[in-house]
């Protein structure tokens, strides 16, 4: 998940395809604050495909009955 400010909205070009990375180097290139707060691996979930979503709606629900 990405969390950036307003503004660098605006810095991503319209019409074509632009990766978020690049955006996050273009701002350190220029001496800019970037934050960070790291997560493992095993808390990333991914939904980019429909059984990537259902595995994460269930491993959701189990967390939600502890």
């Amino acid at each position: 998940m990405y969390v950036i400010e307003p503004d660098v909205i605006g810095d991503i070009p319209n019409d074509e395809f632009y990766n978020l990375p690049d955006i996050i180097e273009k701002y350190m290139d220029k001496g800019q604050k970037v934050g960070v707060y790291p997560i493992s691996e095993s808390s990333w979930m991914d939904m980019g495909q429909i059984s990537e979503m259902k595995d994460m709606i269930n491993r959701l629900s189990d967390k939600e009955q502890i």
